[in-house]
């Protein structure tokens, strides 16, 4: 939800939206063969860099939550999708 929210700009906090790096396809596609990343993670040398919580929430979000629309969900349906991939996923 926390990225959810700095998408939305719901954090005054010009910092780390600019941190936000999102993948831009070279070509465009007639088709998705296969989806694409919407979040483009920042490079790391160290295992720190890896563990940061921005690059962890763009890898979780562009692992398992690709398919929700970030940019068009409401708040409450983008959080009921995140609940029922997380459901799913534990069952």
């Amino acid at each position: 939800m926390t990225l959810y929210n700095i998408c939305h700009g719901r954090y005054n906090c010009t910092e780390l939206t600019r941190l936000l790096s999102y993948e831009v396809p070279r070509t465009a596609q007639l088709r998705a063969v296969r989806r694409r990343r919407l979040f483009a993670a920042p490079g790391s040398n160290t295992n720190a860099g890896l563990r940061a919580p921005l690059r962890r929430m763009v890898d979780d979000y562009n692992t398992f939550f690709l398919g929700i629309d970030i940019f068009s969900s409401s708040h409450s349906k983008y959080k009921q999708e995140v609940l029922r991939i997380l459901n799913n996923t534990n069952e």
